[in-house]
């Protein structure tokens, strides 16, 4: 995959390694709906699908960063890491609902600085940096102006 312009070398580790998971993760999603019909377990299935896109991650940021830890249990304000979620909605990909993605955040000079949020199903690419805002495939994105929370929608 090419790097955008304007990305920071960061973002792009991130996203890259974010979008070659999420394709593993579509596929097997799709594998999962197969499954559902014939009523086998999936535990395995899923166990397996959820080692691959860890594994594809972890060598993806590790290529990049070879330095930097992985979801450390304990992180300081000298700790470079990887913190990453290889797939939140895991209810979801099990009974083959539509909703998942893959996370992965960025953790250096004792701060939080990047994180990419990954929904392969709807392409969808959301990631920001610590102080250059955040974007969803490339486009900026903002919290609403709206003032009262009567004209707001609010989804849980």
């Amino acid at each position: 995959m090419q790097p955008y312009q304007g990305r920071s070398p960061i973002i792009n580790v991130t996203s890259n390694a974010c979008i070659f998971a999420g394709k593993k993760l579509l596929k097997d999603f799709l594998e999962i709906e197969n499954l559902q019909v014939t009523k086998k377990d999936i535990s395995k299935f899923y166990a397996n699908a959820i080692f691959n896109i860890e594994k594809n991650l972890q060598e993806s940021l590790s290529k990049a960063r070879p330095e930097w830890s992985i979801n450390p249990k304990k992180i300081d304000d000298k700790t470079d890491a990887w913190i990453i979620n290889s797939l939140s909605g895991k209810e979801n990909f099990i009974h083959a609902i539509p909703h998942m993605a893959i996370s992965v955040a960025s953790f250096n000079n004792g701060k939080l600085s990047s994180g990419c949020i990954y929904d392969p199903l709807r392409k969808e690419l959301f990631f920001c940096e610590l102080g250059k805002g955040a974007y969803l495939n490339e486009r900026r994105i903002r919290v609403s102006g709206r003032n009262l929370l009567i004209k707001s929608i609010i989804n849980f």
